[in-house]
């Protein structure tokens, strides 16, 4: 096989393929085998005899045919897999020149994912922040929880700081139309937490049940529906019920947060809690940070119908809420005003994710990472079990496509896991933890 490239750009590459008599002996003599299985002529077993005695003229044409087929196919395979070549999608495969089982030259164009080039991923170098929990930080979750295991009543007097108050919020924008994406009806919530913001709550505080109120509003930075940031607005909101919280005293405190025996106790317990939060926080916070620094650091350049394919999916991500929500689209206009349109902001969530997958999957195969077969079968009888347990209605398939799903699962599983273990290592090699998360 010899391969020449006439055209290289850094995501397509067209390739002129050639293979002779030598390359081609084995699909030859596979492919006549498979022609002669049934036929039966004196002197040999059935299927046995030799292919230039049991073939006719009339079986050649389609001989040929498929033996061309299923060799272009394959030798493309092949030279893809020479040049370190990774299709996007399907190459388009075009048979100029084919003498029978003597030359046969094939054009490949492909589009693929430019070569990998990685920063140096040992020297990102995070530190762990210290995290010190206050007499405060315990008071105040103490107060969460204390309001969480109140009792509560439905009152008709008007509304008090500490009350739990339903409401339905509508917002509406310059032009008097209804932002149906963070509108919303029938929801809790208490006077004092401050989730959505004290301005808001401050409205509300004397107001009685069934009341209405409509007022404009220029939410700041700190407030939670990041898409009505630095926008008037104007919002009105319905109050549907009112309901006071008896808080429990600190001995029913203790016995209902968990059956402590002492305040002491309890407040250690509160403030463990606090501790593990705050790990799981910063540690989220350190992972993202490693693994957009590879990535926007990273020499990667993708073909455009890549990110298109992987931009739709994130959008359809969005409609249905999983993976990337529409908060992440908000976000994202706050973080980069310049992407104006929707298509461009999803386009850009798909570069990144595209950047990150295949950086740390190169990572991987330079740290020489590897998946052992029972981590995959591990993963995947858990995969399986989860879904009877949710599925009874699941029917069988036939074997040969229960065999494709089963490779298409083992393929995803064994890429999650690739992944998985690329983000550890790149973890192990740029934080140092502090000796209580050791």
């Amino acid at each position: 096989m010899t391969i020449e490239v006439t055209k290289s750009e850094p995501t397509s590459t067209t390739l002129v393929v050639k293979a002779d008599a030598k390359d081609m002996q084995s699909t030859k003599d596979r492919i006549e085998k498979l022609f002669t299985k049934d036929i039966k002529i004196d002197g040999f077993r059935k299927g046995m005899a030799p292919a230039h005695l049991a073939l006719k003229p009339e079986h050649q044409p389609l001989i040929l045919q498929t033996f061309a087929q299923e060799f272009s196919i394959n030798l493309a395979e092949q030279a893809l897999q020479t040049k370190e070549i990774i299709p996007v999608t399907p190459p388009k495969l075009n048979i100029n020149k084919f003498e029978p089982y003597t030359l046969l030259e094939i054009t490949l164009e492909v589009e693929h994912v430019s070569k990998v080039e990685l920063p140096d991923y040992k020297k990102f170098n995070i530190d762990y922040p210290e995290i010190k929990i206050t007499e405060a930080d315990i008071d105040e979750s103490s107060k969460n929880i204390r309001r969480n295991l109140a009792k509560k009543r439905i009152v008709k007097r008007a509304i008090q700081a500490g009350d739990q108050i339903n409401i339905d919020l509508t917002v509406l924008d310059k032009s008097n139309q209804v932002i149906k994406d963070v509108s919303f009806k029938d929801r809790d919530i208490i006077i004092g937490d401050h989730i959505y913001s004290k301005v808001l709550e401050d409205k509300l505080v004397g107001k009685k049940i069934n009341q209405e109120i409509d007022f404009e509003f220029n939410p700041s930075k700190d407030f939670p529906i990041k898409a009505l940031v630095g926008k008037v607005t104007n919002f009105k909101i319905k109050i549907n019920e009112i309901q006071a919280l008896d808080l429990p005293d600190d001995k029913d405190l203790i016995r209902l947060a968990g059956n402590y025996k002492t305040m002491k106790e309890y407040r250690q317990a509160v403030k463990d809690q606090i501790l593990n939060n705050a790990y799981e926080m910063v540690e989220m916070q350190i992972l993202s940070t490693l693994i957009e620094k590879l990535a926007q650091n990273s020499n990667i350049e993708l073909p455009q119908v890549l990110i298109d394919d992987e931009a739709k999916k994130i959008d359809q991500e969005i409609k249905k809420s999983e993976g990337y929500t529409q908060e992440d689209l908000d976000n994202l206009k706050l973080e980069k005003p310049e992407l104006k349109s929707r298509q461009q902001q999803l386009q850009h969530l798909a570069t990144m994710r595209l950047k990150e997958i295949i950086a740390l999957t190169h990572l991987a195969r330079l740290e020489k990472i590897e998946i052992n077969k029972k981590d995959i079968d591990h993963a995947l009888n858990e995969s399986d079990s989860s879904k009877a347990k949710n599925d009874s209605t699941l029917k069988k398939s036939s074997a040969k496509s229960n065999e494709e799903s089963l490779s298409d699962k083992r393929a995803h599983i064994h890429h999650r896991l690739l992944i998985q273990a690329a983000i550890k290592r790149l973890i192990d090699l740029n934080v140092k933890f502090p000796q209580e998360k050791v």
